[in-house]
């Protein structure tokens, strides 16, 4: 095995994952993706990354067994003892293609409902009971914040919970049913290739209805991709759609509050200002 793309921290990258690859039975070379806190390498047609969720051993058997048409999936890859997480790190297909949601926008929507019909069809019990009990990173306590599952004050102080407050003010209830989902299908986890379908990687799972992970897409790449705020129309086909679209500017901006505190929370409102004037909450009170 050799190392590619190395830099300073590199060695411990490759020193980690060594032993993972022969529970993989991966060989050859091992290019390093990403670095930080949960690494990425890849090795032949399979990335790896270390850190996964919790929830993956439960998540896993779902997605590999789904294959939508028109949409490629980083189909999650078993250890050769079974096991889909190997000391931290867990492994699924290798997929070709750059991210950039913008222009793409009506595609990207298609492919994401194309996903989650598929998924809806294949969860289990047991992703659900994990899903719904784990809160234990700043992803899942804003979920469920989001949702009105957690109080507000649990984990946020004035002011950002005051502000936060403000922008609930127009929630109402949605029935719709829950499923499997991608809680981040946008950025940098949906890929495009020349004459290839949309591929999506790095699954997130969350459970939550299905139009929940388009309405997260398209304000994604309103907010940080540069789409035409125009674009929250083609979701509206759901009539719970704006609704939805609500919950993902108050995960995303939850998620910032818990991470950054004032600062994070009001970046993160500011950068979905657009998408909540798209909705009809004004700007100002937001």
């Amino acid at each position: 095995m050799s190392g590619r793309l190395r830099a300073a921290g590199d060695d411990s990258i490759l020193s980690s994952v060594t032993p993972v690859l022969e529970c993989f039975a991966l060989g050859g070379d091992v290019f390093v993706l990403q670095r930080g806190r949960a690494p990425v390498v890849r090795c032949g047609d399979v990335v790896l990354k270390r850190g996964g969720d919790e929830a993956w051993p439960a998540v896993a058997p779902c997605l590999s067994e789904i294959s939508p048409r028109d949409v490629r999936l980083a189909h999650p890859v078993r250890a050769t003892d079974g096991r889909w997480i190997v000391d931290g790190w867990f492994a699924t297909r290798f997929i070709e293609g750059e991210p950039g949601v913008r222009g793409r926008e009506r595609e990207a929507l298609a492919a994401c409902r194309a996903m989650h019909r598929a998924l809806k069809r294949v969860a289990t019990r047991e992703a659900e009971h994990v899903l719904r009990g784990s809160q234990r990173d700043a992803w899942r306590v804003a979920d469920a914040i989001a949702w009105g599952e957690v109080p507000i004050d649990a984990h946020l102080g004035p002011p950002v919970a005051d502000r936060l407050e403000q922008l609930r003010v127009p929630l109402e209830p949605i029935d719709l049913p829950d499923q499997l989902i991608h809680s981040d299908p946008g950025g940098g986890n949906l890929l495009f290739a020349p004459g290839l379908a949309p591929g999506f990687i790095d699954f997130s799972p969350a459970w939550r209805p299905g139009e929940y992970a388009s309405a997260i897409l398209l304000a994604d790449a309103v907010a940080w991709g540069g789409s035409n705020p125009e674009v929250m129309v083609s979701g509206r086909d759901d009539e719970s759609f704006d609704q939805l679209v609500l919950r993902a500017v108050l995960f995303r901006v939850i998620v910032g509050g818990l991470r950054e505190g004032e600062l994070g929370f009001e970046g993160e409102r500011r950068a979905y200002a657009a998408v909540l004037e798209a909705i009809g909450v004004p700007s100002d009170s937001s």
